[in-house]
């Protein structure tokens, strides 16, 4: 078996712990581990994975090195209660992989130094407490970063040249302070945010209007396996600045575009202000493209983390303007269950919500049935179109769900009294369509007139035959 299968590591011991130098493996997905030789690991050396580290420094260090023995033998806690799978590591001496020599590896000249492109995602422990300066300098492959909230002291230029993150996940409760504002100030591209933590505490009863499929709670919070998740996914537009001259001045000055430098300054102290977030739609929902904006307004929806009544209502506002973009956003997404809760929520329920309305006013109003019918309308179309859309990349299992929640919506039994267009109350739970009610009318119409119709005319050919049978006395 390959040494090389795990990671090892070649670090300095200090008083309050252990500081990583430097990574081997040939993997690009690395977790650190929170014990290193005996020790917590405190901190990540300045240029730890990048391709640029002074070979000089690094062999200091290695040959100061004793053993990458990892403790591991217990599950690791990301201080919120959330357990992961151990960190699995190599034995190896002087920080290199067995069999190698200690001065194999030294900045990127091993092919096992796990740093540069090689980079693709990093989970940081608990216990880290400083990111050293340039500590992924030019790590161009680097898309996904996990780490604690407690990490708060990042130096200058840790993600220099680190253009292809698009996924930050910070493991502390939403609410808590964090180090995020330092890393979001020094990535400028769009970036997918994620809040996780388990609570300790039970969790609170649903809030009614929330999806059901996710029981979030105001606060974000859900079940998930058994364990109450503190969630919130958070997008964030890109920004950029341009520096332009003003000659007459003799000044350079610097203009920033996109609504990414309002989204990063969402923030009280480390505070994360959701508020201050969900303020801000205008400005995105006029500067920034379709994609974007379905994926800021379904991570507000679907896990609601402190979000108000008045940001929920322009969210759905804009949900139910752009149905068919968000339909087959989940569509690409390969996402059933997100399909599923937009239609639950969406498709299912635009026309309930103007009929159901009416429930608590006995007035029957004649506006509430005419918008009813237009909102099913709307339904059947976009069920229609995502059908099509579906069919038409192959995706037999978005059209089965899509099939099926047609059948049980046009199934479903309603609640309340429902009445037709010309004003004419039907039975409490039924609900008959004026065309269908004109189309039986006419019908019944015409039976009956055929009825009577033929009736006369049996009735004159019975007086004509006792006419002629038992003679003129008869005859009237």
């Amino acid at each position: 078996m390959n040494d090389l299968l795990y990671p090892s590591f070649a670090y300095e011991k200090k008083e309050d712990g252990a500081v990583i130098l430097r990574c081997f493996s040939r993997d690009g997905i690395v977790q650190i581990p929170e014990r290193i030789g005996g020790l917590p690991v405190r901190e990540l050396g300045a240029y730890a994975f990048s391709a640029h580290m002074d070979a000089g420094a690094l062999e200091g260090a290695l040959y100061a090195c004793e053993s990458t023995d990892v403790e591991a033998d217990s599950p690791t806690d990301d201080g919120c209660g959330d357990e992961r799978e151990p960190a699995r590591h190599s034995d190896s001496r002087s920080g290199m992989p067995a069999g190698q020599p200690e001065t194999a590896g030294m900045g990127s000249s091993c092919p096992d130094a796990l740093c540069g492109n090689r980079l693709e995602e990093i989970i940081l422990p608990q216990t880290v407490r400083q990111v050293g300066r340039y500590c992924f300098y030019n790590c161009g492959n680097l898309r996904r970063l996990e780490f604690p909230g407690s990490l708060k002291d990042w130096e200058s230029g840790v993600f220099t040249g680190c253009h292809r993150v698009k996924e930050l996940c910070v493991h502390a409760n939403p609410e808590d302070e964090t180090g995020l504002k330092q890393v979001l100030d020094e990535l400028p591209e769009e970036l997918r945010v994620e809040f996780r933590c388990i609570r300790n505490e039970q969790m609170k009863p649903m809030e009614a209007g929330l999806a059901d499929d996710f029981s979030t709670d105001k606060n974000g919070s859900h079940r998930e396996n058994g364990k109450n998740i503190s969630h919130a996914i958070l997008t964030f537009p890109e920004f950029y600045e341009e520096g332009v001259e003003n000659t007459p001045a003799r000044i350079l000055e610097t203009h920033v575009h996109g609504t990414g430098i309002r989204y990063r300054n969402c923030f009280q102290g480390k505070r994360f202000d959701f508020a201050l977030y969900d303020s801000l739609f205008p400005y995105a929902r006029a500067q920034e493209n379709l994609t974007l904006l379905t994926e800021l307004v379904l991570g507000r929806l679907r896990f609601p983390c402190h979000l108000g009544e008045q940001e929920k209502k322009q969210y759905e506002a804009y949900v139910q303007e752009n149905a068919n973009a968000f339909g087959r956003y989940f569509l690409d997404q390969k996402d059933p269950e997100g399909l599923q809760w937009f239609l639950e929520r969406f498709a299912a329920g635009s026309a309930a919500r103007s009929a159901y309305s009416a429930e608590a006013d006995e007035r029957v109003s004649e506006q509430v049935s005419v918008r009813a019918t237009e909102q099913t309308k709307e339904t059947e179309s976009l069920l229609d179109a995502l059908s099509e859309y579906a069919a038409r990349h192959g995706d037999a299992l978005s059209q089965s769900r899509l099939m099926e929640f047609r059948r049980r919506n046009r199934t479903r039994p309603a609640s309340r009294k429902k009445t037709g267009i010309i004003g004419i109350n039907t039975c409490p739970g039924l609900m008959i369509d004026p065309g269908i009610f004109l189309f039986i009318l006419k019908k019944g119409l015409t039976i009956l007139f055929v009825s009577i119709t033929i009736s006369i005319r049996i009735r004159c050919s019975i007086k004509n035959y006792e006419t002629e049978f038992f003679g003129t006395k008869y005859k009237t």
